[in-house]
């Protein structure tokens, strides 16, 4: 029995296990993101988390804060990154390298790879040497590359870390989101540079085999900056000087390349507390424990009644841990019950299969069953009505369903032959379905196969209805894969109130390319496209679509980047909409850039998702000139 119970001892994890594992889960508590193949999006992604955890990860919250650092220094020349470095001086007064030690997931899965039982390399003078070799990549590819291309006069931003080493954004970001069927798409983008470092995350997970933390002591650049603060933080080790023999056994049995406790190679993981023979060895902020003989006569002097209320308030060590242990699993089931469980909507090209309802005449309509097309066109107001053109709209192969978000009557408006279903949405628990109940007014488009084609605040234009919902009724296939015909949508140009479309180009082949400006690999590709547009501009269109929501936060900052940046490009450019995002309804998936190429009569002959070298664009045209 004792066996057995030493044992399941062994097994047992520590306390600060316990606390790197309940930060990893809490770092990417966004579980739903490792079922869907998606990277979340809600608010808290503009935090930076303390310890090293990328952003691509599909379960992360938060940001990663070398991410962060990187792209505040990239952006320097314009704004200075005064929110990014106060978080992480925030850490850094506060923690230090205990976040290394506690808080870092990068940190927990080296040392669950060091417990493979192989033969280990200890540390010695060469591995302290080693050890500043973080130091090196923090200034040259941390801090110097980001800042030196901020200021070039190009502008690209240039993230070095995390763009040739970090091992963290290649396991927790690229190969989480490839391992996702969702993301196959993904593959098209993989290059040299992934193959560089897929090769360095394998060598970083068999050198932790052998070596203790053999990235956060050779490699990591946070690190080196928590280091920094080591002595100052107002978490971590501390040693009583005044009772240390100097014995320095926490030295020796420390497996970092530590000189002294608290220096700034310590991970502050307090271990070498229990190697201290004299037990001089403390965590700051907490009083050292009354020695017993001095609490043994403060009880002794004291009344009855004063020792009986010390009883009452005292929490034994037990039930603090379990008092501490419970709070830490509510906070992180309320995480992820706030960042998982929300409003089911459904997303462009998603399928419909749970819409039914009865309308006013109580005639029962079950999408599920129902072979036709389906328009459904929620209001709140009779004014957001034109029966009129809903009524041209009129198809035996097309169910058209108004939606009123209160009890109207509509007999005196809707004709008495339009066929029309109108059903009361009470709460806008219907449109609730298809976009939270935010708009009133809101029109929706499934296509035979129940697909949702066309989902936007408003009522459809009449160039959606012709050029999506027309051609679905004659059997066409509307999308955004190759062979489909182009989905169709207005592109509001930069620097213009002239809108662009495909619908209304058919004759010309036309280039869509989706972009930003901090995506390095858009900038570098598109004076290759504006070189073969100026070629062959008599049978080509090309325009390059910003982001949506970059654009939507500044602008003007586009704008001066646009003119600096391709100053003299023949090329149109435009940004996409927030509302009804053309990158997404063309099969963009968080990863830019995309470029989709359709020939003369609207159909798609090519999706690329990644960058296009000249000679793959040029190759792409001449076959649909031929």
């Amino acid at each position: 029995m004792s066996k057995i119970k030493k044992f399941f001892s062994k097994l047992k994890p520590s306390k600060r296990k316990i606390i790197q594992l309940y930060s990893a889960l809490l770092y990417n508590a966004y579980m739903k993101g490792f079922i869907t193949g998606e990277i979340f999006q809600g608010k808290s992604k503009s935090v930076c988390l303390p310890g090293l955890n990328c952003y691509s990860c599909p379960g992360a919250i938060g940001a990663c804060p070398l991410g962060s650092i990187q792209n505040a220094l990239a952006e320097s020349k314009t704004k200075l990154p005064t929110y990014v470095f106060g978080i992480i001086l925030l850490y850094c007064i506060i923690f230090g390298r205990t976040i290394c030690g506690f808080l870092c997931p990068v940190g927990l899965l080296q040392e669950l790879l060091y417990k493979i039982k192989t033969p280990k390399v200890r540390k010695s003078k060469i591995t302290r040497c080693l050890s500043y070799f973080k130091y090196v990549l923090l200034f040259v590819l941390v801090i110097g590359l980001p800042l030196i291309y901020s200021f070039q006069a190009k502008g690209i931003p240039l993230p070095g870390f995390c763009k040739y080493i970090c091992p963290a954004g290649t396991f927790e970001g690229a190969v989480f989101l490839l391992m996702n069927k969702a993301n196959q798409s993904f593959f098209e983008m993989l290059g040299a540079l992934f193959t560089w470092k897929f090769i360095l995350l394998i060598i970083f997970i068999v050198a932790s085999v052998f070596i203790y933390r053999f990235f956060c002591r050779f490699f990591c650049p946070l690190g080196a900056i928590y280091g920094i603060f080591n002595k100052l933080s107002i978490l971590g080790v501390k040693v009583d000087k005044t009772t240390c023999t100097h014995c320095n056994k926490c030295i020796t049995n420390c497996k970092m390349d530590v000189k002294d406790v608290g220096d700034h190679e310590c991970i502050q993981c307090g271990e070498c507390m229990k190697e201290c023979p004299v037990k001089c060895i403390n965590w700051k902020l907490i009083s050292k424990a009354i020695k017993e003989d001095d609490e043994t006569e403060s009880i002794q002097n004291a009344t009855i009644d004063e020792v009986n209320t010390k009883k009452v308030f005292k929490i034994s060590r037990k039930n603090f841990n379990i008092i501490t242990y419970v709070l830490m699993l509510v906070s992180l089931t309320t995480v992820m019950i706030l960042v998982n469980i929300g409003p089911n909507t459904y997303k462009n090209f998603d399928i419909v299969d749970d819409f039914k309802i009865t309308d006013c005449y109580n005639q029962t309509f079950d999408i599920s069953v129902d072979t036709n097309a389906t328009l459904l066109y929620f209001f709140n107001d009779v004014n957001d009505l034109d029966i009129q053109k809903l009524n041209s709209y009129r198809d035996d192969k097309l169910n058209i369903i108004l939606l009123a978000s209160t009890d109207i009557s509509i007999d005196s408006i809707v004709p008495n032959d339009s066929n029309f279903k109108f059903v009361v949405d009470v709460d806008n628990k219907l449109l609730k379905k298809f976009n939270n109940g935010k708009a009133n007014s809101y029109s929706v488009f499934l296509d035979f196969n129940d697909k949702i084609l066309i989902s936007k605040v408003g009522m459809i234009t009449d160039s959606e209805y012709f050029e999506i919902i027309n051609y679905t009724l004659l059997g066409l296939t509307v999308g955004n894969e190759v062979g489909n015909i182009c989905i169709n949508q207005e592109i509001n140009l930069i620097g213009s109130d002239d809108t662009f479309s495909v619908a209304s180009n058919k004759g010309k082949i036309t280039i869509i390319n989706f972009w930003y400006t901090d995506c390095t690999p858009c900038v570098q590709e598109l004076p290759h496209f504006n070189k073969l547009y100026e070629e062959y501009s008599e049978y080509v269109n090309i325009i390059a679509v910003h982001e949506a929501t970059g654009y939507q936060n500044d602008p003007e900052d586009v704008e001066n980047f646009i003119k600096t940046q391709f100053e003299g490009f023949s090329i149109m450019f435009g940004y996409d909409n927030p509302q009804s995002s053309y990158y997404t309804l063309l099969g963009g998936k968080k990863a830019w850039p995309v470029t989709v190429i359709v020939d003369q009569d609207g159909v798609i002959s090519n999706v690329t998702h990644g960058s296009m070298t000249e000679d793959d664009l040029r190759i792409e045209i001449e076959k649909l000139i031929d």
